[in-house]
């Protein structure tokens, strides 16, 4: 028999051990590194996608569309043969597809960086012909999506043209303005019910939903999906649209048909409620039967936007009632006058005198930089011609040719214009 002073030194050197062991074995988890702050496009929140360059592993930079609307990160087709061998097909939906709905390949997550660090990977990423270059020019390499954007605590500032990425353990001092808890919502499930309990929790556990925030609306308090992929203000629920109707009286509408079934109505609500903050000249459209409403890019980025993923909330500090200005009725004018005379002149390349085109802003960084597409009558199979405009002044009417392109149908460069 083993005496008892003996076995309780036993004890306390088993204990120990033990006490090691579990040290050992559950080490403190190294902290993933933040990206730095980066600037995105200046037509970001007035009419333009939120863009910023990303590297995906040892090709050129590219734009990636931030996209709180879409679950998954999506490449374009030109980026195949970068990604190894693919590992399935998915089915994906978004608005644009014809018929709503495609089927993708799916490739294991790439090394995807921004600047020199390495982004948190989703489980995988898709690639879709879908994702093409924008009319302006730009290479858009795909959509930035919520499988690599639940994993950080990001703010959108609008006035700086900065996306920052914060340490969420860092709680927020009052500067981020207002909270409202986020969840992520199945979106098979009839609203109603979903609005009740949308608690799937991050990271998710299910590929295809809607990221959603607690929000009243025109006095109203319900689950609204936040979308920064949508360029507009968003949309309402059907009972939602009327309500903010019949509160502003004599507003235009517009009914139009997509694919000859789906009834869209739009409006430019010139008072818009959210959470007691009031909004003016927002465009909201509704879907006929629908029973959602949609925070979109334009009426977020009149506030400053923090999205604490980790911590499941959003906050919102309002900035400005109105919306960030696309183009000044200054600037359309002088360009109008600018370009009657070159047309005259014959001083811009490939424009003719009879040609018209429409001047969009550039979603480049810079504000005061221009495209302009001419819509005068072309040859069907003839390269669709771009240009790029610098507003050098606006009382004496210059403006400075940045640049000067032609596309094929596929949005492919086929020819550039020298420019001195």
């Amino acid at each position: 028999m083993i005496p008892r002073e003996i076995l309780k030194k036993i004890r306390q050197i088993v204990c120990i051990m033990l006490l090691g062991c579990c040290a050992c074995s559950s080490p403190k988890t190294a902290r993933p590194v933040l990206p730095t702050s980066t600037s995105f496009n200046w037509g970001a929140g007035r009419g333009n996608y939120l863009l910023i360059k990303l590297r995906l592993q040892d090709s050129d930079d590219f734009w990636f569309c931030v996209d709180t609307g879409s679950p998954i990160t999506v490449l374009k087709k030109s980026l195949e043969a970068k990604l190894g061998k693919p590992i399935g097909r998915q089915k994906i939906e978004f608005p644009w597809l014809d018929g709503g709905k495609s089927i993708a390949t799916k490739y294991s997550w790439p090394k995807l960086y921004l600047g020199t660090t390495r982004l948190q990977p989703g489980k995988f990423v898709v690639v879709s012909d879908t994702v093409r270059s924008e009319a302006g020019g730009h290479q858009l390499g795909g959509i930035l999506g919520m499988d690599c954007l639940q994993h950080y605590c990001i703010q959108l500032d609008f006035d700086q043209h900065t996306i920052r990425f914060l340490d969420s353990d860092v709680s927020d001092d009052g500067s981020w303005g207002e909270a409202f808890p986020l969840a992520y919502s199945y979106p098979n499930v009839p609203f109603g019910i979903r609005s009740k309990t949308p608690q799937y929790p991050f990271p998710f556990r299910l590929m295809w939903g809607n990221l959603s925030a607690r929000i009243s609306l025109f006095g109203n308090e319900e689950w609204c999906e936040i979308d920064t992929g949508d360029c507009a203000d968003g949309s309402l629920s059907k009972s939602m649209f009327q309500r903010a109707i019949r509160i502003q009286k004599g507003l235009p509408q517009s009914g139009t048909k997509t694919n000859g079934t789906v009834v869209i109505h739009g409006s430019l609500l010139t008072d818009y409620s959210l959470n007691g903050c009031f909004y003016t000249n927002a465009v909201v459209h509704s879907l006929e039967g629908s029973d959602e409403s949609v925070l979109g890019l334009r009426l977020l980025a009149r506030n400053l936007v923090t999205f604490d993923f980790p911590n499941r909330k959003m906050y919102l500090k309002q900035r400005r009632v109105g919306p960030l200005v696309l183009i000044t009725e200054e600037e359309r004018n002088s360009f109008q006058r600018f370009i009657k005379r070159e047309k005259k002149n014959g001083g811009v390349p490939w424009l003719a005198k009879d040609d018209k085109g429409t001047l969009v802003a550039e979603s480049g960084f810079a504000a005061g930089t221009f495209s302009f597409h001419p819509e005068g009558k072309q040859n069907a199979e003839e390269p669709i011609r771009y240009y790029q405009f610098r507003c050098a002044s606006i009382e004496d009417d210059a403006w400075d040719l940045q640049r000067a392109w032609r596309m094929d149908s596929a949005d492919n460069v086929v020819e550039e214009y020298p420019i001195p």
